[in-house]
């Protein structure tokens, strides 16, 4: 996969007003940085959520097949249709697992309890029957940006001049969406967000594992202030092998390379040219890069952990809100991020 030559880092975080103990509320700020002069050349912007809605539901599973699972509660009478929802596994072997859920119940063609996963195979995965879940719903391109617009971008109607918000499909790809102001002439379209193929997009769900790019054609920066409660549990990150991975760090604030947790997954080699890699955004434009050595003795001896691409330890590094992880490993990898220790108690 290409990786974007000009990329811009996220600004200071900042969070404040956590509450309750158990589900703590607060705000994030991350700086969307445009151009300095309308000459220079596009700017992209590495993001991620790392705020979340508030749970729906959360409960045990009583079933788990290859398309669906199940749970002692009526989905048809308490989800809401037009949503995606965010499935979060709490327990068993797969703890901290994500599926995104766009339908359930009797409008899935299955029962009122039942919630629809396919493509993903939970059973394969080893999710079962007793497990525990949580359900939370995934913001939206409307929630996150306003539905009018109101972050500030700028507007076009063709997305060749708008600014741009980049959304990862799996598999390297990307799908692309812009606000359009609205005309009345040659053909009328409607003001709001639209997809690349200028179709209505504003209810585009944007699941919390994944990171996001925007890609600023205009000069100036802005300010994106998310709201929402703090994940306090262990989540997967799908890692694809051969690939840049482009995902969110899921926790607000606290995360560092050396209590992430994410060396338990990601290959570790004695170089970075032969290890996986987290590339960072570095607030310059580009990229600093770190990844797991395993410790040598000999000829010269290394301690274990995380290390800069010059061998220096890293293991302090904060994570960024959205990051990159370069899978040279074999295979696909559900990578687990580590809760920070919040000391909530």
């Amino acid at each position: 996969m290409k990786l974007f030559t000009t990329i811009a880092a996220l600004g200071a975080l900042t969070v404040a007003s956590f509450g309750a103990t158990t589900d703590p509320v607060g705000y994030i700020t991350q700086t969307i940085v445009g151009k300095t002069a309308s000459s220079d050349p596009d700017v992209f912007n590495l993001l991620g959520i790392t705020l979340h809605g508030s749970k729906v539901v959360s409960g045990s599973l009583t079933a788990v097949t290859a398309t669906s699972v199940s749970a002692d509660i009526d989905f048809d009478t308490l989800l809401e249709s037009g949503n995606t929802y965010v499935l979060r596994i709490t327990s068993g072997a797969q703890d901290g697992a994500v599926v995104a859920v766009s339908d359930w119940g009797t409008s899935a063609g299955l029962d009122a309890g039942a919630l629809e996963t396919s493509p993903n195979d939970l059973s394969a995965a080893g999710v079962a029957a007793g497990d525990t879940f949580e359900l939370r719903v995934a913001p939206t391109i409307s929630s996150v940006f306003g539905a009018a617009n109101e972050i500030g971008f700028a507007e076009a109607t063709s997305i060749t001049t708008a600014d741009v918000v980049w959304l990862p499909t799996g598999g390297g790809g990307f799908a692309k969406y812009f606000y359009h102001p609205g005309a009345s002439f040659p053909v009328v379209v409607a003001e709001g967000w639209k997809n690349s193929s200028g179709q209505a997009a504003g209810d585009t769900p944007i699941v919390y594992s994944d990171g996001l790019f925007v890609q600023r054609r205009s000069t100036g920066d802005i300010s994106l202030v998310v709201t929402g409660e703090v994940i306090l549990s262990n989540t997967q990150l799908l890692v694809e092998a051969g690939l840049f991975n482009y995902v969110g760090s899921i926790f607000p604030v606290g995360s560092t390379l050396g209590n992430s947790g994410l060396e338990a997954n990601l290959l570790a080699a004695t170089s970075i040219s032969t290890a996986d890699v987290v590339w960072l955004p570095n607030g310059s434009g580009g990229y600093n890069k770190f990844f797991y050595h395993p410790g040598a003795s000999f000829p010269v001896v290394v301690a274990a952990g995380w290390k800069t691409s010059a061998g220096a330890d890293a293991s302090a590094q904060a994570l960024t809100p959205g990051m990159i992880i370069q899978r040279r490993g074999s295979g696909d990898v559900n990578v687990t991020i580590s809760v920070p220790d919040y000391n909530l108690e």
